[in-house]
Order: C-alpha cells, then structure tokens, then sequence
C-alpha cells in the first residue's frame, strides 16, 4: 500500500502544516541552483500533485494522471553514460523526486543540469522537504536552459541526456520544444572562439541591415507543418555528390531539393534545379550564387544573418530564416513570431531542420561526406574541387590546401582560413571500413545523430536517410543508395512557385513602423548597456583608490557598490542579448592589453587591483561596443523610417 506523506495528515494542524511547507519552500529555493526566471515561475505557481513512498522506500510525485520520478534501472543509466567525462553535460530531463540525477552524480564526472518542464511539479517537491541536489542547476525554461549553457562555451562538448520516468509521455509539447533547443545548444558550444570572435559583430551587423526585407519577404517558417510526408533531400556539396548528381532531377519530381549554396553551384554546372537554395554565410556568396540559371526561380531560404549582398542576391522568391543562435534568437522571435532553426556550424544542418519543421518525410542526406573522400573536400563544379586534403600519418593532421577560388570566396574579413585540422578516423558509409575526417566535421556529425535521437524519444516516426554513398557513416541514419530510395517514392511535382505561393498565402505581413519599433527598442536597450558599464568604469577608480588607502570598511563599501554596479551590467546585457554577440571579441581584446604576469609571486593588493583592471577593460569594451550597436541601430531605424515615407528599400 502507498503511503501518502502529507503534513496535514501527519497529526500537525493546518496552519502548521503550511508554515512547514513555506518553510521547505524557501530554503530550496535559497540552497539550491534555481535560476531566476525558474523561481520566479515557482512561486507564481501551485503545487501539483504530491509525493508518495513505495512499500520499498521509493519516492515519486503522484499526479491527476501519471507517476513521476520512478528510478531508472542503474544499468540503463550506466550504458546511457557510456564514455562520458567532463568534457560532456548530462542533461535530465524531468526532476522528479531526484533518483535519476542522484544516480548520475554518483556514477559521472559530468556536469548535470536538471530540465523540469513543469514549476508546478517542482514546487511540490521543494515543499515536500530539504532536496540534496547541492549546485546542480534546475531549469524550468528555454530562457534559463540558455543562459546556463554560456558556463559550458568554452568544452569540447557533448551531450547525454537521461529522461525520469513518466515524464516524455505526461509532457509531449514540451517534448517537442526541448528537442529543438538541445541541437540549438549543441550548435552553439559547437561555434569556436575564433569564429565567434571573427563572426559574432557581423551576425548582428548584417541581420540589422537585413531585418528591413522582412517587410517584403514572408519567413520560410510561416510553412511550418506544410509539407508533411513530403520527402526533402537535402544536398551538401562533399565529394561524393558526383556520384548522385544526375539523379537528383528525378528527386526534384519526388520532393523538394534543398541545395546548400555550395551544392547549387555544382547543381548549376550539371543542369539540375533545386527548388530551395540555403544559405547562411556571412561571407558574401553573391559572386558564387549571381550567375546561377535557377536564381531568378528557386526559393532563396536565406539567413537573416548572411551578408547583405547575398540576400539580395537573385530574382526567385525569399523566404528568410534565422539560426537559433542565444544571442539573436530571442529578439528576432519577437519580430518574426517563431523561433530560429538548430544548427551546428554548417548550412546542411540548418537545410535539415527546415525540412524537419515543415514535416517532411524521410529526411535523405545527399552530397554529405563530412569527410575527406580520397584527399578531396568539394564536388566538382562547386569551383573549389581543386582544393585537397593530404592526410600526415606522422602528424596525425589533415593538411588543406585551398585552390584559388576558395581563398578568393573566403577573403580575409572573416580570418584567415583553416589550413590543417587533427585528423579524425572514422567508420565509413555503408559500415566498410574507415574514412579520414577532421576535427571540424566532429560536431557536424554529433549533431545529426544527436538530433536523430532526440526525434526519436520524442515520438517521431521521420526517417532519416544517408543516401550519400561516401563519406561517414552517421549513426541512425539508413544508409540507402539514392536510387533505391527514388525508386519507391511516387511523384510529387512541387515547384519552387508553389512553395512561395503556399508562404505568401499563410503570411501576416510584418509592417515597416512594426521593424522600427524593434530596432528602436534595442537601441534604448544599448543605451542601459552604455549607461551601465560607464558606471562600472566611475566604480572601478573608486575601488582602485579605496585599496590604496587600506581601509578595510572604506574598501568593503566600494567593492559592495561595484559587484551592485556589475549585478546591474549583467542584467542588461541579458536584456539587450544583441550586445553580447557584438561585444565579444572587443572584450577578449581588452583583456589581452596589459595581462598580468601569472608569474610573479602573489601578492593580494596586486590581485585586488588586477580584478578591479579586468572588470574595468571589460565594462570599457561593452560601453564601446553598445555605443556602436546603438548607432548601428538608430541608423536602420531612420533608413526604414525613411523607406516607408516613399523611398525604396536598399538594393
């Protein structure tokens, strides 16, 4: 027979009864790593449910319609935990009473964060009595779940997520949000530093200047769930795209070609036209795309984020998306009214979550190597088929020499390109053998598995196919040969015009005084960010003076008002996310200037000062740059404001 533990049935009064509740309440929330926005959402709840013990001991939380936290067999958690170290972050989705995450504490080294979809249910434990979970997070939401991810940016990282019982089948929407933001996470750790150096300030520059053709252009997204059963090929452009490329007319009549911008190129050359080219590059691709027969036709699913030149590139249909990247993210499903797509670091990453979100099926990979087939890196006719990979055993490096093409597309604004990458052994296509790959690709591919896998506890039945008949074998994935997977599709016959027609149609147009609001909006949050880190700046030299002097309560009261002053720093920057992308590589600059010498013998003063120099350089760069993100922003503001009075939109 269960037992119920209920204080009001426990011989205590009412009134005691919930001063105890509000006492365990308060101490959970104060002992353990609640985030802000979870707390919050804690307290304006109310409990669900309750917590009830098994005859052997076990608790789980009983709700109106299901049980929720009952353990895991240890031997499931076990093999679900397989090779993972500290470089990884186990992800449990669903609190529960606690018996998976403590069963994962004791038999990991990974960091682990708790995903509880419902505050409602966590507050019935928080009441239920003190919970041991120590510094292990809990997060109630996307919003919190993102931030918290910023402590991971700097692994090599890797995800495993383990889910409480109960809880996939009790909560199927969250479900659904929660498997599209993992790959999102997944994408962004993917994101090196020198990329976000390089490419963080231009993301933000170039969805500004970009964000005006929303007026225009319905986002792809508006289709979402349009195309369900409809099959979606998905063309990169890796070496072994030669040995389909004439196939994939037939494909077109069968589904919906998405090219990637490097694989339309080679399409171009051998007389094929996809019905959607994706493009994200905030290189500018229009020199590599103008010329394209198909330009003036197929569907440009092209990143707000991507250069200027390349969205107004072409004569076909646009129909914009966004990438789920944090710092964008949220401000542009403010304007848009839907959330960006997962991606990890390659445009065929975001080609196969479009498909996904409009509900095609299966999911067939084309031209997707991710790897090196016999020492190439393209497919012919991309122009960058004279590139080549040479594989040093001695090393265990790829060497990549880069023909004059790919140096000439690359340019030298987003940093020089890479020229070697360790080298990566992997088992190959059809599971004969090994092919060499590089460390560049590894997050690609864990993506594609990663999201695979996360579809399929969710209760998806796409099938997901690697039709690409070369390259790496990517785990869950049939791997079929393209014909075959042709020969037992019927015929679809959709167009490019029909794919516009159907987003025209569903489309609430976005009005231009609407942009200018948002753009508006920002740029005041940019002002709080200046404003903010000035006073950093006024504290720091107060802090400064105040340690010289030695005064300890002189020196408390100044250190107080700067961690008061950067508290409200922090704040705005979550407020205005814009500035984080646009501020990171000054601030990685700034600390470069003057560094300490991690040398010399310590000395406490010497490191006082050295944190009040380092919390100065940082606050100087953020003013800096929120400066610049407001005239960046101002400025768009005045262009469409300028627009809607009767001038055209840029060019």
């Amino acid at each position: 027979m269960n037992v119920v533990v209920d204080a009001s049935k426990a011989g205590q009064s009412a009134d005691s009864g919930v001063a105890e509740v509000s006492r365990f309440l308060q101490v959970n929330l104060e002992s353990l790593r609640i985030l802000a926005e979870t707390e919050q959402a804690v307290r304006d709840s109310r409990a669900r449910g309750h917590v009830d013990i098994l005859d052997d001991g076990t608790a789980f939380i009983q709700t109106e319609s299901t049980r929720l936290g009952l353990p895991l067999a240890s031997s499931e958690i076990f093999a679900q935990l397989e090779g993972a170290d500290e470089r990884h972050v186990v992800v449990v989705f669903g609190l529960g009473t606690g018996q998976v995450v403590r069963a994962v504490r004791t038999m990991s080294r990974s960091p682990i964060v708790v995903y509880e979809p419902d505050p409602a249910v966590l507050r019935t434990l928080l009441e239920y009595g003190p919970l041991d979970l120590g510094s292990i997070p809990i997060v109630c939401g996307i919003a919190d779940l993102t931030r918290l991810w910023r402590d991971f940016s700097t692994r090599l990282i890797d995800v495993r997520v383990l889910t409480t019982p109960g809880y996939y089948k009790e909560y199927p929407d969250e479900v659904r949000v929660f498997v599209d933001t993992i790959p999102t996470l997944l994408q962004r750790t993917a994101i090196s530093k020198a990329t976000y150096q390089n490419r963080g300030k231009a993301w933000v520059e170039d969805i500004i200047d970009n964000v005006e053709l929303l007026t225009v252009s319905p986002p792809f997204l508006t289709l979402q769930g349009h195309f369900t059963g409809v099959p979606a090929f998905i063309i990169g452009a890796g070496p072994s795209l030669d040995k389909n490329i004439m196939a994939l007319g037939e494909a077109a009549k069968k589904g919906i070609v998405f090219a990637t911008n490097s694989g339309a190129v080679s399409l171009a050359r051998h007389g094929i036209e996809p019905q959607v080219v994706v493009c994200i590059e905030s290189i500018d691709a229009s020199s590599k795309l103008r010329d394209l027969p198909f330009m003036s036709r197929c569907v440009r699913a092209f990143s707000l984020s991507a250069a200027p030149q390349t969205l107004r590139t072409g004569g076909g249909p646009l129909l914009p998306v966004h990438e789920a990247v944090a710092q964008y993210n949220g401000p542009l499903q403010d304007l848009m009214g839907h959330g960006g797509l997962p991606m990890s670091g390659s445009v065929s990453t975001i080609a196969l979550s479009l498909a996904r979100v409009l509900g095609c099926s299966p999911l067939v990979l084309v031209g997707q190597d991710l790897a090196y087939s016999g020492g190439r890196t393209y497919a012919t006719g991309t122009g960058y088929e004279g590139s080549t990979a040479e594989v040093s055993e001695a090393t265990g490096m790829v060497h990549l020499k880069w023909n004059e093409e790919a140096l000439r597309v690359h340019g030298e604004a987003q940093g020089p390109p890479r020229l070697e990458e360790p080298l990566r052994r992997v088992p190959a296509w059809g599971g004969q053998g090994e092919v060499d790959s590089g460390l560049g690709f590894a997050g690609v591919q864990a993506w594609f598995e990663a999201t695979l896998e996360l579809m399929q506890k969710a209760g998806s039945t796409v099938r997901c196919i690697n039709a690409t008949e070369g390259g790496v074998r990517i785990l869950g994935y049939e791997d079929i040969p393209l014909r075959e997977v042709l020969a037992d599709l019927p015929e679809q016959n959709i167009s490019a015009e029909s794919i516009a027609k159907a987003a025209y149609a569903a489309w609430t147009p976005i009005e231009s005084s609407r942009i200018v609001a948002w753009l508006e909006m920002h740029a005041k949050a940019a002002v709080r960010v200046r404003h903010a880190a000035r006073r950093i700046a006024r504290h720091a030299k107060l802090a400064a003076r105040s340690t010289l002097s030695g005064d300890p309560s002189r020196i408390t009261r100044s250190y107080d008002r700067m961690e008061r002053a950067e508290a409200v720093l922090r704040q705005s920057v979550v407020e205005c996310p814009l500035v984080d992308a646009w501020s990171h590589r000054a601030i990685d600059e700034a600390l470069l200037v003057g560094s300490p010498d991690d040398s010399a013998p310590p000395d406490p003063h010497r490191a006082a000062q050295n944190a009040i120099e380092k919390s100065a350089k940082v606050a100087g760069a953020v003013e800096l740059s929120a400066r610049q993100l407001e005239t960046a922003l101002s400025s768009a503001a005045a262009r469409l404001r300028g627009s809607s009075s009767g001038q055209p939109l840029r060019k």
